[in-house]
């Protein structure tokens, strides 16, 4: 209570015994409140002079001294004055009854104090020194009630110590789509395998991420296909005016030796970059405030200049930007103007929500209105994902990427960051923008992607590929195609020329593998009635399979059908260079997401065939894959 208005209480009652009512209402107050002691003058002055030096609190402080100056001006004692009913003078039967409650309510505060620290050992939640009257909470020390100046304990509940919110940073709130494995088909029930080609390439540069954390990456994060393709492979070029060749390869499975490991290959034409047609490119950069960190933002105008430096007089460039809104920082500039699109690139800053949808629309904007119809229009956005203002949902975001795609304008994303990364919104935004998606950790990922891949990245040579192999069950009793479960189509999609599928970039290669079951093996799965109404005639056959594939050039709308058959006399008793180095990759994969269908699948086998094929290493890409293979077992046996 302040000194004025402790004066004014106690002129305003005579001295008295309180009511019974009176010293029930003292009783419980004392809990909460100070109780004096009856003392004259000269021993109440003696009294506070002793314990002031206990004073830290500021209204502590200031009622001691209102008493001090009390006991000068009245030298009669406390028996002159009125206190007000709140600090009446106690019985000495009450006042032991009080002593008795304080102990007890001090021992009580100090257990509730230590179950409030064992809570928050468990959270890890940061805390900092709070003051409590003449005590002091601090984190995770225990403290003691404090004591008044009268020497009387307040049994006031314990205070909750300040806690600290983190930075956003600090929370993991990343989301990955949840991934289940393809299963085991059989060949006789469902001998069709229909899917979308996959290249991109963000899920390893993510993964590896982690491991250089020393954390094994979330199962959800693998997806093996696009470990897989990642790396390139010594594939044949294509001949004629095909823009891709396929290669296909048998041999026995690495992690059980019981079944057959199919590999498909796809491999697109090479075309140096001052053949490629002109760009109209778009850089859809987030400056937001969840990009402020140095591996984001910083990181991103790092990777954008070494794109920059690429460009052509040919090539046209126009930057927008977005946060609580978007804007226009650079129109349409040619790309023999570096200087002037360096600067905007390092003027950008970041700060504010983030508007994503705002970005991506005004983004097509500018790329239809700077169209060069006989080139490569491009939009390249680039971001942690974290949208939340405005179309922020996939939904909306996907409905209005796939109106957007029918002008001829591909998308290529780009991802940055981590604590917040929204890898599943990005890898849909790729797939339905026609376009490729990557993810950049570092310069060296920003130099793979944007410089030694830039045709690849920026040109398309194929779009809407897709794949469906048929098994004949003469040979083969079940099959499982491993990775791409989030690019599976139905059987009807692959002649259905509306249904969209990947792309395929100027050198890209792609890479599928199916693990088969031959006819004649003892394994069993799930089990299919018979038909009732039709039976099934199985013509005898020394092919395993037939690969069908379709795809469109870039600027036409009717599908192409290529196919090419796997026989059973194929299959090797050796690996290629091509097939070894991508299967220990596939193998890897599985490891890491501790895949049911993984077998023997172990980390001593992956090194030993993925040093055995490192092959012409030139870049060091799998020489690094190896070091993380390596990391990857002794983070396992940590756990």
């Amino acid at each position: 209570m302040k000194s004025k208005k402790l004066i004014k209480e106690m002129k305003k009652f005579n001295r008295q015994v309180p009511s019974e009512q009176l010293q029930d209402e003292i009783r419980h107050d004392i809990k909460t409140n100070f109780v004096f002691e009856e003392k004259s003058a000269p021993n109440l002055k003696r009294f506070v002079m002793k314990n002031i030096i206990l004073l830290t609190s500021g209204s502590i402080a200031a009622v001691a001294l209102t008493l001090f100056i009390i006991s000068v001006m009245h030298p009669v004692g406390m028996k002159s004055f009125n206190p007000s009913r709140r600090f009446s003078l106690m019985s000495a039967t009450d006042v032991k009854e009080n002593k008795k409650i304080t102990a007890r309510s001090k021992k009580e505060n100090i257990q509730a104090l230590e179950k409030n620290m064992r809570v928050f050992r468990k959270r890890k939640v940061r805390t900092k020194p709070q003051s409590v009257g003449l005590s002091t909470v601090l984190g995770e020390k225990k403290a003691l009630c404090d004591f008044d100046c009268f020497g009387t304990a307040p049994s006031m509940p314990v205070p909750m110590p300040n806690i600290k919110l983190r930075r956003q940073e600090e929370f993991n709130t990343e989301d990955y789509d949840r991934i289940y494995d393809n299963e085991f088909k059989t060949a006789a029930n469902t001998p069709l395998s229909t899917f979308s080609i996959d290249v991109d390439s963000a899920s390893y540069a993510n993964l590896r991420r982690f491991l250089n954390s020393n954390t094994l990456p979330p199962k959800d994060a693998v997806r093996i296909e696009e470990m897989i393709n990642y790396f390139t492979y010594d594939y044949p070029q294509p001949k004629g005016n095909v823009p891709f060749s396929i290669i296909t390869e048998v041999s026995k499975c690495p992690w059980n030796k019981e079944n057959n490991l199919v590999m498909i290959g796809l491999q697109g034409k090479k075309i140096k970059i001052d053949k490629l047609p002109p760009n109209n490119l778009v850089f859809l950069l987030d400056v937001s405030g969840s990009m402020s960190s140095p591996n984001k933002l910083p990181l991103l105008k790092s990777a954008f200049k070494l794109l920059t430096k690429q460009l052509r007089s040919e090539d046209r460039v126009s930057i927008v930007v977005y946060a609580g809104a978007a804007g226009l920082v650079l129109d349409s500039t040619s790309g023999n103007q570096k200087e002037k699109i360096l600067s905007a690139i390092e003027k950008l800053s970041a700060g504010g929500s983030t508007s994503g949808g705002a970005g991506i629309k005004l983004a097509y904007k500018i790329a239809k209105d700077n169209l060069i119809s006989n080139g490569n229009n491009r939009i390249i956005i680039a971001t942690d994902g974290d949208f939340n203002i405005g179309q922020s949902s996939d939904s909306a975001l996907v409905r209005m990427i796939e109106e957007k795609r029918n002008d001829g304008i591909f998308l290529t994303v780009l991802g940055f960051g981590m604590g917040n990364y929204k890898d599943n919104k990005m890898e849909k935004l790729a797939d339905k923008g026609n376009g490729n998606y990557a993810y950049i950790d570092d310069i060296m990922e920003a130099k793979k992607v944007l410089v030694n891949e830039l045709g690849a990245t920026l040109f398309t040579i194929a779009k809407d590929v897709k794949l469906q192999i048929e098994f004949n069950p003469a040979e083969v009793k079940a099959y499982r195609l491993i990775g791409y479960e989030n690019r599976i189509l139905a059987k009807e999609d692959f002649n259905d020329d509306k249904k969209d599928a990947g792309e395929l970039g100027a050198g890209h290669s792609v890479t599928a593998f199916y693990e088969i079951v031959p006819a004649d093996s003892t394994q069993t799965f799930a089990k299919v009635d018979d038909l009732k109404y039709q039976k099934t005639k199985i013509n005898k056959s020394k092919e395993l399979l037939t690969v069908k594939l379709r795809y469109k050039n870039p600027k036409e709308d009717k599908s192409m059908l290529l196919t090419q058959i796997v026989k059973k006399d194929d299959v090797k008793n050796e690996m290629s260079e091509n097939c070894s180095f991508a299967s220990a990759v596939a193998e890897f994969g599985m490891l890491l997401r501790n895949s049911k269908y993984k077998g023997n699948a172990a980390y001593k086998s992956i090194l030993n065939r993925a040093r055995n094929s490192k092959g012409k290493d030139f870049e060091g890409y799998r020489a690094e894959f190896i070091r993380l293979v390596e990391r990857a077992e002794l983070i396992e046996q940590q756990k």
